[in-house]
């Protein structure tokens, strides 16, 4: 099911099963874990209304347009 978080301006949108996601107390940072919360798969934190992404190596991110970005996860 997919669900939807803000991270400043920036939704995201991603499937809450597959890949869960925490926000920080700050609310500057999104972390995606695997489906058994045991891993990282993919931190994105938000500095002066920027994105920086922090990938695991199973994490390909692909930049759709200016504001549209898709996140692979190679290991599903």
């Amino acid at each position: 099911m997919l669900e939807n978080r803000k991270l400043g301006a920036f939704n995201f949108y991603y499937d809450r099963d597959m890949n869960p996601c925490v926000l920080s107390n700050d609310h500057k940072t999104l972390v995606f874990m695997s489906a058994d919360y045991s891993e990282i798969v993919l931190k994105i934190h938000l500095k002066e209304n920027e994105l920086n992404f922090a990938p695991s190596d199973a994490v390909h991110i692909i930049r759709k347009s200016n504001d549209v970005y898709k996140i692979i996860n190679f290991e599903d």
